[in-house]
């Protein structure tokens, strides 16, 4: 469905989950707009508003991608500002489905349209700001206005001092060359967001580790 709507590049292979979070907004407004033999446009709006939101954010991370491959320090903060954010907005879509499954209410997952940035893989402010930043530098070296080190130097800097980049899985270090999740280090970050000062962290991360186990399907 988003590929016959605009060109995804396969980059970050997001055209399917791309197309998961297009089918959440359309299924219950086309279903509901079959109930009531209404398919006033209007209806439809934000399914279109996502479907735009979804390209134009993954156009501005393959560009930010391609621009700093050829300076591994940059890039590996472009990496980890993505991925930690990535990691955060799945726990969204999957916190909202856990409760589908749990209640049988799927308001649940129709809230997921309830955020400010639509198309934006982790639609809080905290991270929108991150990823701005990390576009302007990006273009602003493909332009020639920095250079690849400073930007680099920036970007770094904001990963390192990071309060939200899942320190147990050693994304705001930029020393920590593999990722490993594992049970106990997604317990980990359970605990730490149990305490964390921001609302969105403790709302979408916080869990027991029994909670973590059941998820992972891992057994104690």
């Amino acid at each position: 469905m988003s590929h016959a709507a605009g060109f995804i590049d396969p980059l970050f292979s997001r055209g399917l989950s791309n197309t998961c979070e297009i089918i959440n907004a359309l299924s219950w407004r086309l279903m509901a707009a079959l109930r009531e033999d209404d398919f006033a446009v209007e209806r439809f709006a934000y399914v279109e508003e996502l479907e735009q939101g979804l390209l134009d954010w993954n156009d501005k991370l393959v560009n930010n991608s391609f621009i700093s491959f050829s300076h591994y320090p940059l890039w590996n903060s472009v990496f980890r500002i993505w991925a930690s954010a990535s990691v955060i907005g799945g726990k969204r879509i999957l916190n909202a489905l856990t409760r589908t499954k749990e209640t049988g209410d799927d308001s649940h997952c129709q809230a997921l349209d309830d955020n400010p940035y639509p198309g934006l893989w982790c639609p809080l402010d905290f991270y929108k700001e991150a990823f701005d930043e990390l576009t302007e530098l990006c273009e602003a070296v493909d332009a020639g206005h920095t250079t690849a080190e400073e930007a680099a130097r920036v970007l770094e800097q904001r990963v390192r001092e990071s309060d939200w980049m899942l320190p147990a899985l050693g994304f705001n270090d930029p020393d920590t060359h593999h990722i490993n999740p594992t049970a106990d280090k997604m317990i980990r970050i359970a605990e730490w967001a149990t305490g964390h000062h921001r609302p969105e962290i403790r709302e979408l991360l916080a869990a027991s580790a029994e909670e973590v186990r059941a998820a992972m399907r891992v057994k104690p």
